[in-house]
């Protein structure tokens, strides 16, 4: 479900989850990459949001960047809690 609630002007650099010891299904996913513009990424955290999986959507970084390309983009970081589903 990721893959498909990735905006085309977004892309992934890491993708990490992390799970409770007692619970695997507890957890929380961080995401790290590159958006062409803000609005872009609000996007991707909306999908997100809106999905049944995650919850808690807490963007912790979005700095405007130069790439190697002397192209602007914003680098982001956030995280997400795994929903749990009964």
């Amino acid at each position: 479900f990721v893959q498909s609630s990735i905006p085309e002007k977004v892309w992934l650099k890491n993708l990490a989850y992390e799970s409770d010891s007692a619970k695997f299904e507890n957890g929380k996913f961080d995401f790290i990459g590159n958006a062409v513009a803000t609005e872009d990424l609000s996007e991707f955290v909306k999908r997100l949001e809106d999905s049944a999986y995650l919850s808690e959507v807490i963007v912790t970084k979005n700095a405007e960047t130069t790439t190697g390309r002397n192209a602007t983009v914003r680098e982001f970081q956030f995280s997400a809690d795994v929903e749990a589903r009964n």
